[in-house]
């Protein structure tokens, strides 16, 4: 399966939900910037092009604080800051 075909059955199978909308570029440019390092392609695809988080069997933390439930962090860079403090 391609990327594309990923994304496509990531989409389809989200179309229920209520996600926010896709991250901004510089949402995504915040959000590697604030964990140090750049998502994996697909990731960062999903993030622009299907929603700013939310989506998959457990939820993909949001790229930025959006005001969605989605963890019980509210994005992804306070999820590393939780993460990096307990190592």
């Amino acid at each position: 399966m391609t990327d594309d075909e990923l994304i496509e059955a990531v989409r389809a199978a989200v179309l229920d939900r209520a996600l926010p909308p896709p991250a901004s570029p510089a949402d995504v440019a915040c959000g590697e910037a604030g964990i140090g390092m750049a998502f994996p392609p697909l990731l960062r695809r999903l993030y622009l092009e299907v929603a700013g988080g939310g989506f998959g069997s457990w939820p993909v933390l949001s790229v930025t604080d959006n005001g969605e439930w989605f963890s019980d962090e509210p994005d992804i860079m306070e999820a590393h800051r939780q993460w990096a403090s307990i190592r």
